[in-house]
């Protein structure tokens, strides 16, 4: 798990980076992640549907807020202000999942979104 803190109404961006033990190597590696999909998905409780996620964004839909380094294994999620700017509460919980080429699902990240109270209001 991966929790994370920004600012609500802010502008936040992280990344992950997708890697897996080589079964003949036992050695780690980062998975290319080239022709991959991947999700953002944000949501008041786990067990809500997707449908009723607060964030939901992916490779395809938002390629400028998902965007996919193949050859380094690496999703950037870019959260944008209105993303969370009028939601009420200070808890989500959120993963990452990707696609790969193959077909094979994977979640690579998962945690709580902690939304935190700006001190500065004005941005003019």
């Amino acid at each position: 798990m991966t929790d994370i803190q920004m600012p609500k109404g802010d502008t936040f961006t992280f990344d992950v980076f997708v890697t897996r033990v080589n079964e003949v190597t036992g050695v780690e590696e980062i998975v290319p992640l080239s022709g991959a999909r991947a999700w953002f998905t944000a949501k008041k409780i786990s067990t809500d549907s997707d449908a009723n996620a607060i964030i939901a964004k992916d490779s395809v839909t938002d390629p400028s807020d998902v965007v996919i380094t193949g050859v380094e294994g690496k999703v950037r999620i870019t959260i944008v202000p209105s993303d969370t700017v009028s939601y009420p509460d200070k808890y989500l919980e959120y993963d990452v999942q990707v696609k790969e080429v193959d077909g094979t699902v994977t979640t690579v990240q998962k945690g709580r979104l902690e939304l935190g109270k700006n001190i500065t209001v004005s941005t003019a």
